[in-house]
């Protein structure tokens, strides 16, 4: 091939790449602002954050962020998200917004890429362009603050995690009063005269900051209250009267702790705290606050403590009748805002039968009913001193007929027999008192037995304790025993009284006998679960065949415990 026809075949080929060249840009620029529009267009500018964050003397963290913030794109801007870091989202308790007084929607999202848990604010109208928005966010964290000898030792994110530059983040965190801070000596958190505050300002907070803050400080103030259950029982069913309970399972993970403060409903009266073993005082109180101490010393570290506080409040302060045909309205708050987290909280409203439901605020879990009640139970979790746990009940009630028992019908019936008989006879026939419930004896036996199932679910407890070795040895022989002892006296006055009510009349020994054959049903059912748990150890039955044996037992006891619970709530309506 000659020089020349080489050169022209080297023209040609550069030809041919240049024109499809031309091809692909073309095509490219055809396709690049359908490739822009795909995109979202969020071009903002965040002017400033100003961060504040309060340490509670009870351990719980609220974060408070201002942000002032400049829509600089040519769309409308809808959200933008708040972050911290991944390892703090399972500590993430609560969370608000608020605009201009509106509400802002908060959607949670987990960036795994970054390790960032952002929450997306939603405004509830979207930001116009060169428009500005300044807007508040207040969240609630638990768990970042641990004990340790000498002090405690605070954990968290230096500054709020963003997605564009801050062009200035003030932060400043506040501990309790009596605080002792100790910075240390590379710490840009500089302290704010004599109080226990420090603060930093971030010029230029850099996008997706999410170094962490650690510092120790001491405090006789702080005290860190694990609240593992809570449970609320409140009960309708007094004419005058509004009857409470709340029972509280508290370890204390923190300095030694004399007593815990639990706040009260307005105006409670008769206030009465009890343990595993009895009354914890002699007398009853009144007041919004009662403090309660354990039976011998204080709350020691790692230590746990149960108890149950009882007491009365006026109707007249929750509840206002608002039709003369028996319609009322009843008010309450569920936590009575106390100042902890409580991991687990349950609620039973108790109403009488009859009790008409009208209007619910809030859709119970699951609603009970027996011949004499109707029990609401609600179930939450994580509740905050925030959380607003308000309940409102509207419902139809005609409380002389729906109160009246099949008992005091016959009594009624028997009376208004009695008295035409007068009418006719023109004799006098007296009334005797047999036939009547002996209110007395079934109160005390009530009582009684509430106290003896207390005192079992403690026993219960401590040997789970025991075996998570959260208890010590000496301390767990030590509370047993006490418990056991009072089961005993428990016990034998509890025989006395169930002979005393099967006297009474046929229907209470119908009544007794259905508890004394469930605790007879229980008894077994435990002693089955005794054997079959020697035989697993022994290696004498599969794993299978024993899961499936304990599986029957427990539904043997619950059933059983079911019709106990069902007679108790039957005998306290003939109170």
């Amino acid at each position: 091939m000659v020089k020349g026809e080489k050169e022209l075949i080297k023209q040609k080929l550069k030809l041919k790449y240049l024109n499809l060249t031309l091809i692909i840009l073309v095509v490219a620029l055809a396709c690049l602002p359908a490739f822009i529009n795909a995109i979202p267009q969020q071009n903002y500018e965040i002017k400033k954050v100003n961060r504040m964050i309060f340490i509670s003397e009870w351990g719980l963290i609220a974060v408070n962020d201002t942000v002032t913030i400049t829509n600089a794109g040519f769309e409308d801007l809808h959200s933008i998200n708040i972050g911290f870091p991944n390892i703090y989202s399972s500590n993430l308790k609560y969370y608000t917004a608020n605009l201009q007084g509106e509400a802002l929607t908060i959607e949670e999202k987990i960036d795994e890429a970054r390790e960032i848990y952002w929450l997306n604010y939603i405004f509830p109208q979207p930001l116009k362009p060169k428009e500005t928005y300044n807007f508040s966010t207040l969240t609630v964290f638990a768990g970042l603050i641990q004990f340790q000898k000498g002090g405690y030792t605070y954990s968290f994110a230096e500054a709020p995690a963003l997605e564009k530059q801050a062009e200035l983040c003030n932060v400043t965190i506040f501990f309790p009063p009596d605080s002792s801070i100790f910075l240390p000596e590379n710490s840009t958190f500089k302290r704010i005269g004599k109080e226990p505050i420090v603060n930093n300002v971030f010029i230029n907070l850099t996008p997706y900051y999410t170094k962490i803050l650690s510092l120790n400080f001491s405090s006789v103030t702080l005290q860190l209250l694990d609240i593992y259950w809570s449970e609320r029982v409140i009960s309708l069913e007094s004419i005058s009267k509004i009857k409470v309970s709340d029972t509280f399972s508290i370890h204390n993970p923190g300095i030694l702790i004399s007593a815990v403060k639990v706040r009260l409903p307005k105006g409670a009266a008769k206030i009465m705290a009890y343990d595993f073993a009895g009354p914890l005082w002699r007398d009853e109180r009144s007041g919004d606050e009662a403090a309660v101490a354990p039976r011998f010393g204080d709350i020691k570290s790692n230590e746990n403590f149960t108890f149950k506080l009882t007491y009365e409040l006026d109707r007249k302060n929750f509840i206002n009748q608002v039709d003369w045909r028996g319609i009322y309205i009843f008010n309450f708050n569920f936590s009575s805002k106390q100042p902890w987290l409580i991991n687990n909280l349950t609620v039973k409203v108790i109403l009488p039968k009859g009790c008409e439901i009208k209007d619910l605020n809030m859709e119970p879990e699951k609603i009970v009913e027996t011949t004499y009640q109707k029990i609401l139970i609600y179930n939450f979790k994580d509740v905050t001193p925030l959380h607003d746990l308000k309940f409102t009940l509207k419902y139809k009630y005609s409380g002389l007929w729906a109160s009246i028992k099949p008992l005091e019908w016959t009594l009624i019936i028997e009376a208004v027999i009695l008295v035409f008989a007068v009418v006719a006879r023109g004799r006098k026939i007296v009334l005797t008192q047999a036939a009547l419930a002996p209110v007395d004896v079934i109160s005390k036996f009530v009582e009684l037995y509430d106290e003896k199932m207390f005192h079992e679910k403690e026993l219960s407890e401590f040997e789970e304790s025991k075996l998570r070795k959260t208890l010590p040895k000496k301390e767990y022989k030590h509370r047993v025993k006490i418990a056991e002892e009072r089961l005993i006296e428990i016990n034998k006055a509890l025989t006395e009284l169930k002979n005393e009510l099967k006297k009474a009349s046929s229907r209470y020994e119908e009544l007794i006998k259905k508890i004394e054959m469930a605790e007879a049903e229980i008894e077994a059912a435990k002693a089955s679960e005794t054997q079959i748990n020697l035989q697993y150890r022994a290696g004498k039955i599969s794993k299978e065949a024993y899961e499936t044996v304990i599986n029957d037992v427990k539904k043997r006891i619950d059933k059983a415990k079911s019709v106990i619970e069902s007679t108790l709530i039957t005998l306290r309506e003939e109170i």
